[in-house]
């Protein structure tokens, strides 16, 4: 075959990284957050005389008080979620986003409640913004509290947790962070691909009604059957349980909105004191004024002791109580007297007013408070203030929040905990801080790491995105300094999201252990990580996230990349630098033999070859000024033409640096090629001479440009690297 490839020049590209930057981050051009400024952020609602939203509000109609002492506000963002704010609600801080958590009691409630309940929670999926987060948990005698799906804006995700409610786990795949994944549609057979898409066909792989009729029926009647002394002690279980859920939602930032459905609990095993009462004596316990509670006529003194500090975590969680009260669906509710449904309804009220929520009772429609919860937390304010930097991590701030109007409500978050040690994190906390940086596109840096991201052919459905992490070992080796094990722990954690419609396609998530013996090594050069996602045609979000187990260091990053249509669109994979650099401690998130059920029948074959050997990208490698780099990429779907049979191209290399002027590389020569025309692929190496082509110290931009002229179309792709 004759050589058709050769170099001209190319029009200018560049992309500006700041130097201090090294580690290969692209410039993306994105809302992204980063979180190591220390910025107290509040959200606050004020209801009129007329029950809306009181709008027009600034800086002097608030006073904010922190610890007793006034704080200057550096800002107020009044936010309206509706779908003219999404861009931007999306340019706010995360914590400015609306967050639901649908809890589902399946103990305290009729079976027919919790069914009419996971329909109209089916359609508030429907009414949800872009912005909006959701997660789903669950309270149950055998289970406790399950956090079924963490929070996401994944209607799929959400779909099918509403619909399983945590009851049927055989499609899932173990996921560390609480999300939902299945086994891929090959592998389950009966399954089609239309059944995976839309969110209401959730339940077609869920669990019927009549399957979740039987199961709840067994939870009601164990209940009903129970002594007193009995159904005392479920409920202080569930208050135990309630007050765990608050605590890791205070690891989510900003305010969340529960929306419980329940026929709540007799309020007998309360008696001794009139719902107004025990409201003002949750008051008197939030506030700190424990000498003016009277426990004189407590039924239960210790369990109502109990629901004042459950109530009071949830108010430093920030979380507002909406309960949906279930009890008048059922035929048997109302047969046992309206006095029983009022003794719910009395715990469900409690629950409701002691965190500034509400409660919707007395109804036969659910999707009517629904409704009504998305128009009560439409709209509300952001107060924005630094701390003082003095405060110790892990104690908690009073907050009070006055606004100079007559006649209106506020509701706000009553305190937080200002850098809570993670150390004191509960696995749920844990599980929540990933949710944050999953979901929200937040940058952080305390683990530097860059991530290289890729697309090549798969099989028919999937695309193979192979993702390198490389982590410089130096401050691993310093962190362990400030910890007590001697061994280093990493989680290293991939997602791949639909850049469009937020579904969660794929994942990967590693333990990784580094012994002290490896310490020398590791801070010479190094951690290298290789794991694969797969994925069908559309454009992503990677997120990749590092977290230190021991102190919680956790880092983020978020790669864009389109996965094109492999049997048609010319695509070009790469460039890619081939690794030079020895010394590196290398780790692969997955075997082979025993791949794991989301990996299992996919192309795993390594991608980055050519003619049958292996070589390791290099991720922004450094070179001096007199190396000869090694340079691959690979071509899909180049034009043949109709009598030669072979395609005709042309290849630019172009160098751009950090200022923004461009080089452009003539000393480029290929080595090597690695062509299958029958399949339309072709892998290309290049040896690159910097020495000829006198590139100053700095850091620099690589793009290749291949330009098809048979079909008078290009592609192009960009690579850092850095001359010392």
């Amino acid at each position: 075959m004759k050589r058709v490839f050769y170099n001209i020049f190319i029009l200018l590209f560049f992309l500006a990284v700041p130097l201090s930057l090294l580690l290969g981050q692209e410039k993306i051009p994105r809302v992204e957050f980063k979180v190591e400024v220390n910025l107290i952020q509040l959200p606050v609602h004020v209801i009129g005389k007329d029950g809306k939203p009181v709008s027009g509000l600034t800086l002097a109609d608030f006073e904010v008080k922190d610890e007793g002492k006034l704080k200057k506000l550096a800002a107020v963002d009044y936010v309206v979620n509706d779908y003219p704010n999404i861009e931007r609600i999306r340019a706010l801080p995360p914590s400015a986003r609306r967050h639901f958590i649908l809890l589902f009691d399946t103990t305290f409630s009729n079976p027919m409640g919790i069914i009419k309940a996971r329909e109209a929670a089916l359609n508030f999926l429907n009414k949800l913004l872009p912005t909006d987060l959701v997660a789903v948990v669950t309270y149950s005698l055998r289970g406790g509290i399950n956090l079924v799906v963490n929070f996401t804006n994944d209607k799929n995700q959400l779909a099918l947790a509403i619909s399983t409610l945590g009851l049927k786990q055989a499609l899932n795949v173990e996921e560390p962070a609480g999300y939902i994944f299945t086994k891929r549609i090959a592998e389950l057979g009966k399954l089609s691909e239309e059944a995976m898409k839309e969110p209401q066909r959730g339940r077609q792989i869920g669990v019927s009604e009549a399957e979740m009729l039987e199961m709840l029926k067994m939870y009601y009647q164990a209940l009903r059957r129970s002594e007193k002394r009995s159904y005392e002690a479920y409920v202080t279980d569930f208050v135990g349980q309630l007050t765990d859920l608050a605590s890791g939602l205070a690891a989510m930032d900003g305010q969340k909105n529960i929306i419980y459905f329940s026929d709540g609990f007799d309020s007998s095993v309360l008696t001794g004191k009139s719902l107004k009462e025990l409201e003002q004596d949750t008051v008197r316990f939030i506030t700190g004024r424990y000498y003016e509670i009277s426990t004189d006529r407590f039924g239960s003194g210790a369990l109502n002791e109990r629901i004042r500090n459950m109530l009071k975590h949830f108010q430093d969680a920030d979380c507002s109580i909406y309960a949906v009260d279930t009890a008048r669906l059922a035929i048997e509710n109302l047969s046992l007297g309206l006095d029983a449904i009022h003794r719910g309804q009395t715990t469900l009220n409690l629950f409701a007013s002691g965190t500034g929520g509400k409660l919707f009772a007395n109804t036969n429609d659910l999707n009517k408070p629904l409704e009504d919860i998305l128009n009560l937390t439409k709209a509300y304010y952001i107060l924005s203030y630094y701390p003082d930097p003095k405060w110790k991590k892990g104690k908690f701030h009073r907050v009070s929040v006055k606004v100079k109007r007559p006649g209106v409500k506020v509701y706000y978050r009553k305190g937080y905990f200002y850098k809570k040690p993670y150390s004191k994190f509960t696995p749920m906390e844990k599980k929540i801080q990933l949710a944050e940086y999953i979901v929200k596109d937040i940058i952080s840096q305390k683990i530097r790491f860059s991530p290289q991201v890729a697309s090549f052919k798969g099989n028919r459905w999937y695309a193979k995105v192979p993702v390198f992490l490389q982590i410089p070992g130096k401050q691993l080796v310093e962190l362990k300094k400030e910890g007590k094990k001697k061994e280093l722990f990493l989680e290293v954690y991939g997602y791949a999201i639909n850049a469009k419609s937020n579904k969660f396609e794929d994942f990967f998530f590693q333990r990784l252990k580094v012994s002290p013996s490896l310490y020398p090594k590791l801070a010479k050069r190094g951690l290298k990580y290789f794991d694969m996602l797969f994925l069908p045609e559309g454009e992503y979000k990677i997120k990749c996230i590092v977290r230190e187990s021991e102190l919680g260091n956790i880092s983020s990053s978020i790669r864009y990349i389109t996965v094109p249509d492999f049997g048609k669109d010319l695509y070009l994979s790469g460039p890619f630098f081939v690794e030079q650099e020895r010394g590196w401690l290398r780790s692969r998130g997955f075997s082979l033999k025993n791949p794991g059920p989301r990996k299992k029948g996919m192309p795993l074959d390594y991608p980055y070859t050519i003619n049958g050997r292996d070589f390791i990208p290099g991720v922004t490698p450094v070179f001096t000024k007199e190396s000869s780099p090694l340079v691959f990429i690979k071509l899909y779907n180049l034009t043949l033409h109709p009598k030669a049979n072979i395609p005709q191209t042309k290849i630019r290399f172009q160098a751009s640096d950090e200022r923004g002027e461009v080089k452009n590389l003539h000393y480029v020569g290929l080595a090597n090629k690695d062509i299958d025309q029958e399949k339309g692929e072709y892998g290309l190496l290049f040896l690159m001479d910097l020495g000829k082509e006198n590139l100053p110290p700095g850091w620099y931009q690589l793009k290749v440009t291949v330009e098809d002229t048979l079909a008078k179309r290009s592609v192009s792709g960009i690579a850092p690297f850095i001359v010392q």
